[in-house]
C-alpha cells in the first residue's frame, strides 16, 4: 500500500571522498558488477581519474563513463592514462572542467 509513497522518499547523505587506492578498487568493483571480464581500466588510468576527481564517487563515474566512450570509440581495448588525459582535457576545453582538477599522473 505504501509502495508509490516510497518512492517518492529520497535521502540526503553525504560520502567521503574516497583515498586513491579505494578509487581504483571502486572502478574495478563498479566494472565486475556490470559483468566486465577483464580489467577495463589501467591502474595508472584509474589514479589519473581518482586525483581529477578527488575521490568523489558521482565524478568518478562521469569521468569513468566519458573515459570509456572515448576508448571505446577509438576501439580499445583498455583505457589508459592516453585516454583519460585526452577525456580530461576535451572535458576542460567543452567547459567541464568544473568536474575535475588537474591531474597529478601523467604520460
Amino acid at each position: 500500500d505504501l509502495h508509490q509513497f516510497l518512492q517518492r522518499i529520497s535521502s540526503d547523505f553525504h560520502l567521503k571522498a574516497l583515498s586513491d587506492s579505494e578509487v581504483v578498487e571502486y572502478i574495478y568493483h563498479r566494472l565486475y558488477i556490470a559483468g566486465a571480464q577483464d580489467r577495463l581500466f589501467s591502474q595508472n588510468a584509474c589514479l589519473m581519474i581518482a586525483d581529477a576527481s578527488s575521490g568523489v564517487p558521482r565524478t568518478i563515474n562521469v569521468l569513468c563513463d566519458r573515459a570509456l566512450v572515448y576508448g571505446f570509440s577509438a576501439g580499445n581495448k583498455q583505457i589508459t592514462t592516453h585516454v583519460v588525459g585526452k577525456m580530461l582535457q576535451d572535458a576542460e576545453g567543452q567547459g567541464l572542467g568544473h568536474l575535475t582538477r588537474q591531474p597529478r599522473i601523467a604520460g
